[in-house]
């Protein structure tokens, strides 16, 4: 990406860095701050979070100072891109519905995706049809 892609925003998953950071730091402590921290959307909340790993453990902030912050919180994040996710939970989601389909050939690939996703859209169809109203029945 950096060869190819040098003004690419990249954005790590937070799941994972913390995983990471939980080897060494373990505590619900530092699991509540790290995710205050990571989920932040401004500076001073992202500050206050990581002062109060900081007074837990001065190293733990260390650690977490070492990744850029614009990898990992949505306070840094690039306010062009809409997209304010912390995790890559979708990808990964996406990537294990694909299955065996992801050796396949890109043709394949992309012929499963379109029947998968046709048949979700059957399935949503055939359940809003039994609908008694407009509105649907949770929100009702």
């Amino acid at each position: 990406m950096e060869t190819h892609f040098p003004s690419t925003n990249r954005r790590y998953c937070a799941r994972h860095i913390y995983a990471n950071f939980r080897i060494t730091y373990q505590g619900h402590s530092y699991k509540k701050l790290f995710w205050k921290a990571s989920r932040s959307y401004n500076v001073f909340e992202f500050k206050d979070a990581l002062k109060a790993i900081g007074d837990i453990n001065p190293g733990a902030k260390v650690w977490l100072e070492k990744i850029d912050t614009r990898h990992w919180s949505r306070s840094a994040y690039d306010q062009l891109i809409r997209c304010d996710h912390v995790t890559n939970n979708m990808t990964e989601a996406f990537n294990s519905l694909l299955g065996t389909h992801r050796a396949a050939t890109y043709l394949e690939m992309l012929e499963f995706i379109r029947r998968m996703l046709m048949r979700k859209f059957q399935e949503r169809k055939e359940e809003c049809a039994k609908w008694n109203a407009v509105i649907p029945p949770r929100v009702n």
